[in-house]
């Protein structure tokens, strides 16, 4: 049977289709296994991974086993996914560097596909983890029962979930936490000026037109540093209006604080101290300890990848922009080429207008080893018809409870909220409840406002567990099927320290 592994908005060819191939191809390489079918299926700017869901199963376990005999595997893996991550920073940086608009098309060329390179070295090692924790979470259920089996025969008095929360959320900082430093800093330097204070209370998401100084110079600093956290593939990045308005509306709410830093600072220590603490009175083994610190740095790995996507394909926007102007197409059109395909449109014209348009309406890729095969148009829909004729609709008639993982501890009751894209914010209020299929940066305003979130989707590696400790917001992830069964306005109780989501009312 084939299911959907993950859904991705703001996905393209350009960007996927090579790493895609890396279920392929390098998983192969890195890890021995790797699967003889999977399909990418693209529409309208939302790209579907779709497997054999035995074979999804077979090639999770098969890492996962692997992982248990040897540790140094999973090392191996975590340490490749940090050394890439970080070429592809650096490669982002390059790239922000240059002026495109007066090189050759070759030089253009070689330009971009060092970029592509980049990034498909370090997206293609996504794939271990995501398949040994997307729909059957070998690796959290493992540690997750080693951590149940401790606090069982400990004197702790803590529940297993908090426990297990606590023992895999990083310590190291992410680029998020990065900029909450930052932010708050900001914030105490302009709570020491009282005309800037005044400023963002006249003139809300305008008011840093109206900085002077070494404030203006913080702002600006702040805006070059963590603008891109939430461009995603295809932006828009965080424009100075957003952190502005940020601002004006924390003043007006009176949240302004002169020690915000020292407090999170604070907080985040505590946090280490406690789990460090932790760690040594559940009395783990030397083997089972460094299991949960792998799976903790696997957590860490992922942000950090998934940031140095984000933040490179930023920085990359002006090189796509003159391959399109070149082209004669728009972004989105040039978007829909595969990245092996850049070259042949630009020097051979291979392309038309027509037919990216039709790959954006719908295609598809069929990846084997032995080769891919795309189809546009007419042609995806009948290849993928079969495929997602397998898909079954699950009825919310009498549904009571859900269940999933918990990943960040803590109990509420609220109102459900839909929230699967920006557009979908609107609806969100401070206490509601987010539930999405799978949260993104982009989402990242409404689950600051949640009261809890619950996704159908995810292990400890998804979007929205790393981001729910980070915002210490309770959260069940990887429910299946949360967005299916519950609506908006639902009065819904989350006990997300047991991974268990009541529909109340």
């Amino acid at each position: 049977m084939w299911f959907v592994a993950e859904e991705i908005p703001g996905g393209n060819w350009i960007l996927m289709s090579r790493p895609i191939g890396g279920a392929v191809k390098e998983l192969g390489e890195i890890t021995g296994v790797m699967f003889e079918k999977l399909v990418l299926e693209y529409w309208k700017g939302t790209v579907f991974i779709i497997s054999r869901k035995e074979e999804w199963a077979s090639v999770g376990r098969k890492i996962f086993d692997r992982v248990v005999a040897d540790p140094s595997f999973a090392e191996k893996i975590n340490s490749l996914i940090h050394e890439t991550s970080t070429a592809l920073f650096e490669e982002g940086k390059r790239v922000s560097s240059l002026e495109f608009r007066v090189m050759s098309d070759e030089k253009l060329l070689k330009n971009f596909e060092s970029f592509a390179q980049a990034h498909h070295e370090c997206h293609s090692l996504a794939w271990p983890w995501f398949v040994t924790e997307t729909d059957n979470n070998f690796i959290t259920g493992f540690v997750q029962k080693i951590v149940e089996r401790r606090v069982r025969s400990s004197s702790l008095n803590i529940p297993a979930g908090e426990a297990f929360s606590i023992l895999t959320t990083p310590t190291k900082e992410s680029q998020a936490i990065r900029e909450e430093k930052s932010f708050l800093s900001l914030l105490e330097k302009i709570a020491a000026d009282e005309k800037a204070v005044s400023v963002f209370k006249e003139y809300g998401k305008e008011g840093f037109k109206y900085l002077k100084g070494e404030l203006s110079n913080e702002f600006e600093k702040h805006h070059v540093s963590f603008g891109w956290l939430p461009y995603m593939y295809e932006g828009p990045a965080w424009e100075r209006e957003y952190f502005s308005e940020t601002i004006s509306s924390i003043i007006k709410q009176g949240k302004l604080s002169k020690n915000a830093l020292k407090e999170y600072t604070k907080e985040k220590k505590s946090f280490a101290e406690k789990q460090a603490e932790l760690e040594e009175k559940l009395g783990f083994t030397s083997n089972e300890l460094r299991l949960v610190r792998i799976a903790r740095e696997i957590v860490f790995g992922k942000g950090y990848r998934k940031d140095a996507i984000y933040y490179s394909w930023c920085m990359a926007e002006p090189l796509v922009k003159e391959i399109a102007s070149r082209l004669g197409f728009s972004p989105r059109q040039t978007r829909a080429l595969c990245s092996w395909e850049v070259r042949n449109a630009l020097v051979e014209h291979k392309f038309t207008a027509r037919e990216l348009d039709e790959r954006f309406h719908y295609s598809a890729m069929l990846y084997t080893p032995a080769g891919n095969e795309f189809f546009a148009g007419k042609a995806a829909r009948d290849f993928m018809a079969p495929i997602n004729s397998e898909a079954k609709e699950i009825s919310a008639e009498e549904v009571v409870s859900l269940f999933g993982n918990c990943a960040c501890p803590g109990s509420v009751r609220g109102v459900a909220r839909i929230i699967n894209v920006p557009s979908d914010m609107e609806k969100m209020k401070p206490g509601d409840v987010l539930v999405s299929y799978a949260t993104n940066p982009n989402l990242v305003p409404a689950m600051k406002k949640a009261a809890a979130i619950v996704t159908d989707m995810g292990g400890i590696t998804c979007h929205a567990a790393i981001v729910s400790r980070e915002l210490g917001i309770p959260c069940v992830i990887g429910t299946k099927n949360a967005t299916k069964l519950l609506k908006d306005g639902d009065v819904v109780e989350v006990d997300a320290t047991h991974g268990i989501v009541k529909k109340i009312s």
